[in-house]
């Protein structure tokens, strides 16, 4: 199922290489990859999320399609929007999806997030709902300064 998953992501993804936004029709897409048009919203809902940069919209029945949209924001405008997403809580696999998605759109390097990873994890700061709430204001609080002070390359 994950290979599944990675080829229609895959597909989706460079269907947006070229433009900002696609509209896809679920029921030709599931089609094209002999699946349930269930697997292709699960896709949607899973990896193409506003933490990973993407709006989705959709519209169901006969002519239903899905858009997906890249979010076109500046920097600081995504990072902020992100410190809200977080809320009041933020479990430690939360933050490394988070993390590898920004590192992916190149609003982070790697280091900053491994960084940022390696202070909140659960050896560091534990698994219940109180490292939970500690983790999602230490991600956030680090979210805002790495907005004000640019992506390095280096630390």
């Amino acid at each position: 199922m994950a290979k599944l998953c990675d080829d229609i992501e895959r597909f989706i993804l460079n269907l947006l290489e070229e433009q900002t936004q696609v509209e896809i029709q679920r029921n030709i897409l599931a089609a094209r990859f002999s699946c349930a048009p269930s697997q292709i919203n699960y896709v949607l809902t899973t990896r193409f999320t506003p933490v990973q940069g993407f709006r989705v919209e959709s519209r169901r029945g006969g002519g239903g399609f899905v858009r997906v949209i890249r979010i076109d924001r500046t920097r600081v405008e995504y990072m902020e929007e992100l410190r809200t997403a977080i809320g009041q809580e933020l479990t430690y696999a939360a933050a490394a999806q988070l993390l590898d998605a920004l590192c992916r759109s190149g609003t982070l390097a790697p280091q900053q997030a491994r960084l940022m990873l390696a202070a909140v994890s659960e050896e560091i700061i534990g698994k219940d709902q109180t490292a939970s709430q500690l983790r999602a204001r230490i991600v956030g609080s680090m979210l805002r300064c790495a907005a004000k002070e640019g992506r390095t390359h280096a630390l």
